[in-house]
């Protein structure tokens, strides 16, 4: 017979995790054929430097980590042509040694077209 202090616990950590914003179902889709001749808005997709640099963060923190980025902050967006330019920004600490992250990000549809670290 399986004991509550065994089922108690269980049921505390299953109520603990927040429901997903999403569901990866595993297949594999050929987009549909609206979606090829979908609305593309003047300017791009990314027209601001807030969007940029909210797509930055997410790659940003997914490759270097929270801390990392954090620790880079303010990041510093600039525009060439139509590539934003999302560069990491270093603290006022003359001690600290190493590089900022940096990525180019398209204007036109959001695509990633090179990300680095500097060492």
């Amino acid at each position: 017979m399986v004991s509550i202090r065994c089922i108690i616990p269980l049921v505390i950590l299953s109520s603990c995790q927040a429901p997903a914003d999403y569901r990866y179902d595993g297949a594999e889709s050929e987009p549909s054929k609206e979606m090829v001749e979908t609305y593309k808005p003047a300017g791009g997709y990314v027209r601001t430097p807030e969007m940029a640099a909210k797509i930055a963060g997410i790659y940003g923190v997914e490759y270097y980590g929270q801390q990392t980025i954090d620790e880079q902050k303010p990041l510093l967006v600039s525009k060439a042509g139509t590539i934003w330019i999302v560069k990491g920004s270093f603290p006022d600490d003359p001690n600290l040694k190493g590089g900022v992250f940096e990525i180019r990000i398209s204007a036109a549809n959001g695509e990633v077209l090179g990300m680095i670290h500097g060492r």
